[in-house]
């Protein structure tokens, strides 16, 4: 039994209009019922933000004296680092750590996590890493649907594989189905994959934020969590790194994918 957790989700999205209250209050029932199936006397939950360009849901309550309230939730800003709020009720807290998704030139999606500096889309893949690099933030390649196909596939394994790839990692998601292999998660050897759910911008996909993703034992400080996270995942082996949550149900995936295509018209 491991007494004290982190349960890490690495790809959240808080769409404008989207029940943050729902979210939040989600994403804590998930925790729970992982830590209960791993057994954890304590748990820690940990939302990873990838905002988009032109979205800043952190920047907008970090920026807020007193930070907001969502329902039963109150969001401020961590004691002592600007990257992270504190989410909590009268029985639970969740910490909210910053980060954007940028989009290069390849059309290949990268994610910084750990800073709220926003990274401008449409450079190519090498100089997007080395800008996420120089922001302090951890540089991570998600796993998307047909955008690790054909040769943008193959620009994801030289990024993965290359002798400076140590501090690149991968990302799984929750919206991957179960029929859908990915062997290039492996590319990233020794380092920990991360996982998480990816809410789609789809009504109540937010109540999907927690049920997939990462933990491993420990605890972070809660002044300044986010930067022991980064230390913490850098420290990590892929052995010491646990998955938790189920891959995308087929027909939601065909659904997902139609409802998506549909709403771009």
């Amino acid at each position: 039994m491991n007494d004290r957790i982190v349960l890490l989700d690495a790809h959240v999205h808080v769409y404008p209009g989207v029940d943050v209250a729902g979210l939040l209050t989600a994403a804590a029932r998930h925790f729970t019922l992982a830590a209960q199936r791993i057994g954890a006397r304590e748990w820690q939950g940990v939302l990873m933000l990838t905002e988009v360009a032109g979205v800043d849901w952190f920047g907008s309550v970090a920026h807020t004296d007193g930070g907001r309230e969502f329902g039963a939730w109150r969001v401020i800003r961590s004691p002592s680092e600007t990257v992270s709020l504190q989410a909590s009720t009268h029985e639970t807290r969740i910490t909210i750590v910053a980060g954007r998704q940028i989009v290069t030139a390849e059309r290949i999606e990268v994610h910084a996590l750990g800073t709220h500096t926003e990274l401008a889309d449409g450079a190519d893949l090498q100089a997007t890493l080395n800008a996420v690099h120089q922001s302090g933030a951890l540089a991570v390649l998600p796993w998307g649907v047909g955008k690790w196909l054909g040769v943008r596939g193959r620009l994801v394994a030289t990024a993965l594989q290359s002798r400076a790839a140590s501090n690149v990692y991968a990302a799984d998601n929750g919206g991957r189905p179960a029929f859908w292999p990915e062997r290039r998660f492996a590319l990233a050897q020794n380092r920990p994959l991360l996982r998480g759910s990816d809410p789609l911008p789809l009504r109540g996909e937010e109540y999907r934020a927690g049920s997939f993703g990462s933990w491993f034992a420990g605890s972070l400080p809660a002044d300044a969590p986010a930067g022991a996270l980064l230390q913490c995942i850098a420290a990590l082996r892929a052995g010491a790194m646990h998955e938790y949550g189920s891959s995308e149900t087929l027909w939601r995936f065909f659904r997902n994918q139609v409802l998506l295509r549909w709403r771009r018209l």
